[in-house]
């Protein structure tokens, strides 16, 4: 800074000296200073710029392309430059849309409110009543959709409880 505050530019270019590659020599802004150009037009001077690829602008300080998640597809290239990716899928991760626990690549269901699937990523029916697992209330065991897939307390049904009563009655009554 000079006396009244402002930037010192030292060797006249209209480059400050704090961000001047070349203090002491005239540049220009885009060269950062320096007199050297950038053919390349990736914003580093060319006596600086270790690489020359003008497909890519997106670089690190030595004008070499970045990889800003190291997983060796440069940013220019990568879908997904914050995530790490691989080339099948465009530098970005695989993917669970419906978070089933089956990669999209190999999920034939998208189905988002289910997560008991079969390797496929469809849901599964153990009991094959056609009431996915995943609603069913009784996934062991077939039974009618309007009884959320349980089977049907018919006499049997009620007989057993009846019975469960009475047995827990005597129980009590044979402990006291």
């Amino acid at each position: 800074m000079d006396s009244s505050g402002c930037p010192l530019d030292g060797d006249d270019d209209g480059t400050n000296d704090c961000e001047d590659v070349c203090p002491g020599e005239k540049g220009d802004r885009e060269s950062r200073g320096c007199p050297y150009g950038d053919s390349d037009s990736d914003g580093v001077p060319n006596n600086i710029d270790e690489c020359d690829d003008p497909e890519c602008t997106i670089v690190d300080e030595k004008g070499c392309p970045k990889d800003s998640d190291s997983d060796g597809i440069i940013d220019c290239e990568d879908d997904c430059p914050l995530e790490k990716g691989d080339k099948r899928h465009f530098g970005c991760p695989e993917r669970d849309s419906d978070s089933d626990g089956v990669i999209d690549d190999e999920d034939r269901c998208y189905n988002p409110e289910c997560t008991l699937v079969d390797e496929r990523g469809c849901p599964t029916d153990a009991d094959g009543d056609t009431i996915f697992d995943c609603t069913d209330e009784c996934p062991e065991e077939a039974g009618a959709k309007e009884n959320k897939g349980c089977p049907e307390a018919g006499f049997n049904g009620i007989f057993l409880v009846i019975f469960g009563i009475i047995l827990a009655w005597r129980l009590v009554r044979f402990s006291e």
